[in-house]
């Protein structure tokens, strides 16, 4: 601790009256160059710190077995705002065969037709067959999967599946040839969303030895306490900085001369052996 002390002047001037009188007039001129540039800094910050379009790096990360990961915390529209969600970003996944992303909900049209009553001709049966189509269509648009790799039909989704959590989808043909590394829900498959090829996806329920995660990093507005937070540190961090390098400017003790300071010491560290009257408290 003695050489910290040493090179610390606000130390030093707390018992070194001849440091404190030699520095007096250069710690007047280090204060007043101190306060000037970090008034300077604070006033030049405001517009980056507190603005309100002030974005942050963010990620978020899902997996099986962790917390959900919605589609509205993914994607930021004016349509579903949520202020953290975040308004670029890309993903990536542990595996590369594995694809995430949410199963479209239904894009509604109606109930189907009653079917009932004494009315039998052949339009009713007509109709009816009718309504059995559309909802087969309604089901199999249900069944799509909307990827986060496609993040504009992906994020167009925000508007009417905005709770649609992310999860993860593999090939029904890699399920076949599956060792045992992975866990499907092979009772309902799925296709991608605007893939041509028709190729089948399970539900990927578990995965037995390595776990998987998927993580999607991004850009997000900053809330109004994360930019004040933001700001009062970077300026308490500049201050530091500024501080720290305005103290190692000299003198930081004050040299005596070396007769004295061999006196001086002698008279300090001598050191005298007690006597067997002291140590007995008396005479023997």
């Amino acid at each position: 601790m003695g050489i910290l002390n040493r090179i610390n002047p606000f130390v030093q001037v707390m018992y070194d009256d001849k440091l404190n009188e030699k520095r007096r007039n250069l710690d007047a001129a280090l204060t007043f160059v101190f306060l000037v540039l970090v008034i300077v800094y604070m006033v030049t910050s405001v517009e980056t710190w507190l603005n309100p379009n002030v974005y942050a790096s963010k990620c978020l990360t899902a997996g099986v077995g962790m917390a959900d990961v919605t589609i509205k915390q993914l994607c930021y529209t004016p349509e579903k705002p949520v202020e953290s969600a975040l308004t670029a970003f890309t993903c990536r996944g542990s595996f590369g065969g594995e694809v995430w992303g949410i199963v479209s909900a239904s894009t509604g049209g109606g109930a189907p037709a009653a079917n009932g009553g004494n009315n039998h001709n052949n339009n009713n049966n007509n109709n009816n067959n009718n309504n059995n189509n559309n909802n087969g269509r309604r089901l199999a648009e249900q069944e799509k999967i909307y990827a986060t790799s496609n993040a504009l039909k992906f994020c167009a989704r925000v508007i009417t599946d905005e709770n649609a959590v992310l999860e993860p989808f593999g090939l029904v043909s890699n399920a076949e040839g599956n060792k045992g590394i992975l866990e499907y829900d092979k009772a309902k498959k799925y296709k991608l969303n605007g893939d041509d090829t028709n190729a089948e996806y399970y539900k990927i329920t578990n995965y037995k030895e390595v776990p998987s995660t998927f993580t999607c990093c991004g850009w997000s507005k900053m809330s109004g306490s994360s930019r004040v937070l933001g700001y009062i540190a970077a300026v308490g961090g500049f201050a530091g900085f500024l501080k720290a390098l305005l103290a190692s400017i000299p003198p930081h003790h004050h040299a005596e001369k070396a007769t004295n300071n061999s006196s001086t010491l002698g008279q300090k560290h001598r050191q005298v052996a007690p006597t067997d009257k002291d140590i007995d408290g008396g005479e023997d």
